[in-house]
């Protein structure tokens, strides 16, 4: 039975084994570990995953670094723990699931139903839990077009998760509140990344 770990990319990439954080390489290594994460036990082609993260132009000696990152990740997840699993023509990690997006999506629906049931204080409430899961941007520091493009997806949901949340605000009359935090969550949101002038 494998190790519980904890993985988390509402912010930088962590895993938590008994809440101590792994050490998890490099970049690119921490790179490889999210592309897989991402597919919940799916299989990647080896070609697909070298596009999701080098992109275009790998180098040269691409084959090799995959082949390091996923030796390095199983050292650093353990052997107890998920293993990233050569298919014959690309990699997959079983046992492995990125909780705190599996917990958000929870917090989410539950906002929504309360929302739909008219109860407009408690969609607010699980809606700031919700965003209390969130420890910076989405999958931060971490190289490569699919991770990117995720960042992109992930920023845009968050907005549009406070945009509802700010609506439910307004309509309990809660406009001091909703004006005072909407521009230094805009500012969270959009400006962080630096892709954004502010």
């Amino acid at each position: 039975m494998a190790d519980t770990i904890r993985f988390e990319l509402l912010g930088p990439l962590r895993a938590l084994r008994a809440g101590e954080e792994l050490p998890l390489g490099p970049p690119k290594q921490r790179a490889v570990l999210a592309v897989l994460l991402h597919l919940d036990g799916r299989s990647m082609a080896y070609g697909s995953l070298v596009d999701a993260v080098w992109g275009a132009e790998p180098p040269v000696h691409v084959r090799n670094l995959v082949q390091k990152y996923v030796s390095g990740l199983r050292r650093a997840l353990g052997e107890a723990g998920p293993e990233p699993v050569w298919t014959g023509s690309g990699y997959r990690l079983d046992g492995a699931r990125i909780d705190d997006l599996r917990e958000r999506a929870e917090w989410v629906r539950g906002a929504v139903a309360a929302r739909e049931a008219g109860d407009l204080r408690r969609a607010g409430e699980l809606a700031v839990g919700a965003e209390s899961l969130w420890r910076g941007e989405y999958a931060e520091g971490l190289p490569g077009p699919y991770l990117e493009a995720e960042r992109r997806r992930w920023a845009e949901k968050r907005m549009l998760a406070l945009e509802a949340r700010l609506q439910g605000g307004v309509a309990l009359g809660w406009y001091e509140e909703c004006g005072t935090n909407w521009y230094g969550w805009w500012r969270r949101i959009r400006c962080g990344s630096g892709r954004w002038r502010c």
